[in-house]
C-alpha cells in the first residue's frame, strides 16, 4: 500500500469512529460514552485538553508511536516519508482534537462489611471508606506495558493522571434493598463456606464481599504535571467532575447493583 493511501486510511478509520461515538451520544442526551483509561485514549485526552504542542514534532511522533505502532516502526526512520507522515497526522489531530475523549470510566474495588436490614444498606468496610476525597491517583489500565517497545517515559504522553474533581465523593455505606442483598449475600457466601473452618472468621467474610465500584467522570482542564518524589514518575494534573457511580457485583460489570447519577442532581437506585 502506498504511503499517502495509509496516512489516509489511517485518518479515516478515525473520523469514522469518532463520528459514531458522537452520533450515538447526539441521538440520546442521556447516553454518555465513557472510555477507559488506556494510554490510548490518554494520549487524545491531552491534545482534547490543549495540553501539547502542535507544533512540537516529539509530541506528533509520539502519539503515533502509542496510536498506529505498525506505521511508526515501518517509517520512522525515513526522513522523507516520515514528514509527509507527520503532516498528515498533525492535519488530523488539528480537525479531530475538539471530539478526543474527555468522559471516562475508572474502577475501585471496595470490600461490604455488615448489611443493615433495617435501614437497607450495606457498611463499606473501614479500609476501604472513601471519605470526603477530591483527587484520584490513576494509572492508565496499560500504563507498566510497553508501548510499541517503548518501557519509559514517552515524552508529552505521562502513563497516569491525577484527577481533581469539583466536590468530594464520600462512599462509606451502599444502598441495596433486601431482595439484592439476600442474593448478594448468598452468592458470596457460597466461597466463604469453601473455605477451611478455621479460616472462617468474619474478617475472611467480608473480604469475600467485594464489589466493583465504577467512576464516570467528564475532564475539563489541564493543570500541568506531577513528580512524583519516591518514583519520579510524571502524572498529567486534570480537572473534572463526577458524573455518576456504579456498583457491581462482578468485574466484567454484568452484575449491577447501585448507581447514582449526579449529572442530572438525582440520585436513583436501580430496582
Amino acid at each position: 500500500m502506498k504511503l499517502f493511501s495509509i496516512i489516509s486510511f489511517f485518518i479515516l478509520i478515525f473520523n469514522i469512529t469518532f463520528s459514531i461515538n458522537v452520533a450515538t451520544a447526539q441521538q440520546n442526551n442521556s447516553t454518555q460514552i465513557y472510555e477507559p483509561i488506556t494510554m490510548e485514549n490518554l494520549s487524545q485526552l491531552y491534545w482534547g485538553l490543549s495540553r501539547l504542542d502542535i507544533n512540537n514534532d516529539t509530541y506528533i511522533d509520539n502519539f503515533l508511536l502509542i496510536n498506529e505502532c505498525d506505521i511508526y516502526k515501518d517509517y520512522i526512520f525515513h526522513d522523507f516519508e516520515w514528514k509527509k507522515i507527520q503532516q498528515g497526522t498533525r492535519s488530523y489531530i488539528k480537525d479531530n482534537m475538539k471530539n478526543f475523549p474527555l468522559r471516562f470510566e475508572f474502577m475501585q474495588n471496595i470490600n461490604l462489611g455488615s448489611y443493615n436490614m433495617e435501614k437497607e444498606e450495606f457498611d463499606v468496610i473501614e479500609d476501604h471508606k472513601i471519605k470526603g476525597i477530591r483527587r484520584f491517583y490513576i494509572d492508565a489500565l496499560d500504563a507498566r506495558n510497553s508501548i510499541c517497545g517503548e518501557s519509559n517515559v514517552i515524552n508529552g504522553y505521562p502513563r497516569g493522571i491525577i484527577l481533581e474533581i469539583s466536590r468530594p465523593f464520600d462512599f462509606q455505606i451502599m444502598p441495596l434493598e433486601l431482595e439484592k442483598a439476600e442474593k448478594f449475600i448468598t452468592n458470596k457466601l457460597e466461597s466463604f463456606k469453601k473455605l477451611q473452618k478455621q479460616l472462617q472468621s468474619q474478617n475472611n467474610l467480608f473480604q469475600m464481599r467485594d464489589v466493583y465500584l465504577v467512576l464516570k467522570v467528564k475532564i475539563f482542564a489541564n493543570q500541568g504535571s506531577y513528580i512524583a518524589p519516591d518514583t519520579s514518575r510524571i502524572k498529567a494534573l486534570v480537572l473534572g467532575v463526577l458524573e455518576s457511580v456504579e456498583v457491581y457485583a462482578d468485574k466484567e460489570k454484568t452484575d449491577l447493583l447501585y448507581s447514582i447519577q449526579y449529572r442530572k442532581r438525582e440520585k436513583k437506585q436501580l430496582n
